[in-house]
């Protein structure tokens, strides 16, 4: 069971804190050269938009009624070349851009009875400070509540949050500290400690109605 954390440091230590506002927040580096799991969703988006692009154009040339199966088949190997193209372009930009912020892939999760989010944090941003802040928003010390929440959204760039009650599908993944909250158009990645991996799946889980928990 994750406890409310009493001072600042043990906001750290413990990890998952639940916060003043009824929120868990807890925060995950991710080693993005060690990791496979947010490459493989790069390259799931380029696949897909590649597939949307490949299946319009198909359809544009179906109805002007120019579509030959050679057409078709040509069509089908100018798909794989783009995207084995994009594949490789993509491995060379990752490596750049994970060298840039130090390997490191810093999120921020919160996480209450309705919705997850899981926040990018910025890389000028260190994570001691946000866990200082998450301290403050415990309760445990002196300060506005508010412009600490206001401190850590200006600290954050990129979220993506995934609704509990549209959520189609829960995977639990420990060996990789990874849980996956799809929903019909969205992938969400939470990672968490292996102390509080149960009490989040669970605590995800149990909120998802709709859901193939797995």
């Amino acid at each position: 069971m994750v406890k409310q954390s009493k001072t600042a440091v043990s906001a750290v230590t413990d990890g998952v804190v639940l916060c003043q506002d009824g929120k868990y927040r807890w925060i995950y580096e991710v080693d993005m050269l060690r990791s496979p799991i947010i490459f493989h969703d790069v390259v799931w988006v380029l696949a897909v938009s590649a597939g949307v692009a490949w299946l319009i154009t198909t359809f544009i040339i179906l109805l002007t009624g120019s579509l030959t199966l050679m057409g078709f088949l040509e069509s089908i190997a100018m798909f794989i070349g783009i995207f084995l193209l994009l594949t490789f372009l993509s491995v060379f930009a990752y490596w750049i851009v994970a060298v840039t912020n130090g390997r490191k892939y810093t999120v921020l999760f919160e996480m209450d009875e309705q919705r997850i989010s899981h926040i990018q944090i910025k890389r000028n941003v260190k994570p001691a400070t946000v866990l200082t802040w998450m301290g403050i928003l415990t309760g445990a010390l002196a300060g506005r509540p508010g412009a600490v929440g206001a401190s850590i959204l200006s600290a954050t760039h990129t979220s993506l949050t995934s609704s509990f009650a549209t959520t189609r599908s829960v995977t639990a993944v420990p060996r990789q500290h990874l849980i996956k909250v799809n929903g019909l158009l969205s992938r969400n990645r939470i990672f968490v400690d292996e102390a509080h991996f149960q009490f989040v799946y669970d605590y995800i889980a149990s909120r998802c109605p709709k859901a193939k928990i797995r």
